[in-house]
């Protein structure tokens, strides 16, 4: 079996394996969250001392989402119509629900968790910049404070830190635009080639990624770009990429010699080996696991709404346990995705092509006329 025969198929696991990236993040921040800086989850606690994986389970939550937004968003662009096509499917199916989740946690800090007045906490210079800087990503940066809002939290006055994913996210969405304007994603070789030299710099220096320069400089940002770029990879050459059980222990057992050899080259292959353990899970045949968006796509909305809700409930009852923390703000998280998702999401994703078309449509009025 090859990746290429169920790529295209809406038979997949890849909804429950973006719920299930959700999940762990929101489970890894209950801890870092309730505790403070320090804090570590039992399952990271593993990861890190036998995987040696840095950034612990909420890392590999956000692995995930990366690696499925390599893949997928590489199929986008080969799919669509145009190059404005592509950045008007991008910016609905990001920007809706960021500049809701913006907006909320805007609001509901003015009404209970800050120190400021009212008045003054909504015309504080702090507060325009977040909303500002927040629902455009204008700058490929986050800011994660508001004046006065969780000052006396174990993990203090940080709003939002799920947001720092996000312009990694938008700007491999830029890369992939110049790499499919100057033809790389139409030829799988030059794609290679490239990808060959990508990783290079990588083993060379993670912190200066050849792809994340000049804007997104670290080595977290590098490393999200490398499962990024792995996924693209393997969408270009799914006609290669087998699905079986063999490969991926192959891979595994590559990162015992890399480990001793290069610490970089044992995050490459562990790149490499958990982005096909991901696209293994989601398209196996045979591996039929729950089917979460039987009502919608919740995902997306729960990772942004998750932070904001863990540090809220965390604010109003000091010494609550992480435990705790979880399962409330699971359920504070889930239910702010569901209405994102039915009142501003699925609305704005039905509009995808709407530009695209208008634009289209003029084009040929004005080549008319």
């Amino acid at each position: 079996m090859r990746l290429s025969e169920f790529s295209y198929s809406r038979e997949n696991n890849l909804p429950f394996l973006r719920l299930l990236g959700a999940v762990c993040v929101l489970y890894a921040h209950s801890y870092v969250l309730s505790i403070g800086r320090g804090g570590e989850d039992p399952l990271s606690a593993l990861l890190t001392e036998y995987l040696h994986h840095p950034t612990g389970l909420g890392g590999i939550g956000v692995s995930i989402f990366f690696v499925v937004s390599g893949f997928l968003i590489t199929k986008s662009y080969l799919n669509r119509s145009s190059l404005l096509a592509y950045l008007e499917a991008r910016v609905l199916r990001i920007y809706p629900a960021l500049i809701f989740v913006v907006l909320v946690s805007v609001l509901v800090a003015a009404l209970f968790f800050t120190e400021l007045s009212f008045g003054a906490f909504l015309g504080d210079y702090k507060t325009l910049s977040y909303l500002a800087q927040n629902a455009s990503m204008y700058a490929f940066d986050v800011q994660y404070e508001l004046p006065g809002v969780f000052a006396s939290n174990p993990f203090p006055m940080m709003v939002n830190g799920s947001l720092w994913t996000l312009p990694v996210e938008l700007y491999m969405y830029l890369i992939i635009a110049v790499l499919g304007l100057v033809g790389l994603l139409k030829s799988r070789v030059l794609f290679n080639i490239f990808i060959v030299i990508c990783i290079i710099s990588y083993l060379i220096s993670p912190e200066y990624f050849l792809l994340t320069l000049p804007i997104l400089q670290s080595a977290k940002h590098s490393w999200m770009a490398l499962y990024f770029v792995f996924g693209a990879f393997a969408f270009l050459n799914a006609e290669r990429v087998p699905l079986n059980l063999k490969t991926l222990v192959i891979l595994s057992l590559l990162l015992i010699p890399s480990y001793y050899i290069y610490g970089p080259l044992y995050k490459v292959i562990f790149t490499a080996a958990f982005t096909y353990l991901v696209l293994l899970v989601a398209y196996h045949p045979r591996l039929r696991l729950p089917k979460t968006d039987r009502f919608g796509d919740y995902s997306y909305g729960l990772y942004l709404f998750a932070f904001p809700a863990q540090q809220s409930l965390i604010s109003l009852y000091p010494g609550i346990g992480p435990i705790s923390v979880a399962f409330a703000a699971f359920f504070i998280a889930l239910a702010m995705a569901v209405i994102s998702w039915h009142l501003i999401e699925r609305p704005a994703i039905k509009k995808k092509g709407f530009l695209a078309k208008t634009f289209k449509g003029k084009k040929k009025a004005g080549a008319k006329g």
